[in-house]
């Protein structure tokens, strides 16, 4: 979705209305819900908020909190596995620079190998 918004340079403040607008079924409901208890709560319901409940809701249970899920991701099984993991978390943080997220990329040593 955040790759056809920015294809379509939809504004900020049209992006929840576009997104929505698309779901159906249980994230349709999910949406319904959301809608009412921001709009009862008072609270603008910004592009990001969107985000974060839709991941909270939708997302993988591990990967709930994905500061936490990010800072400790290891380095265990193949490299493949490993950048997979790396890139999903990397890209659902928030306010990480990207120094900091490549900084936290490592690879175990495997000293049979010499590498």
């Amino acid at each position: 979705m955040n790759q056809f918004l920015e294809f379509q340079s939809t504004p900020k403040t049209q992006k929840v209305s576009l997104a929505s607008y698309h779901l159906e079924g249980e994230a349709n409901q999910w949406w319904q819900w959301i809608r009412r208890t921001f709009q009862e709560e008072r609270r603008p319901l910004s592009w990001e908020n969107f985000e974060d409940e839709l991941y909270t809701h939708f997302g993988p249970s591990e990967c709930e909190d994905f500061d936490e899920a990010f800072s400790r991701i290891r380095h265990d099984g193949s490299l493949r596995d490993y950048q997979h993991e790396f890139e999903c978390l990397g890209n659902r943080v928030r306010g990480w620079l990207q120094r900091a997220l490549v900084g936290t990329f490592s690879l175990k040593r495997d000293i049979s190998n010499g590498i």
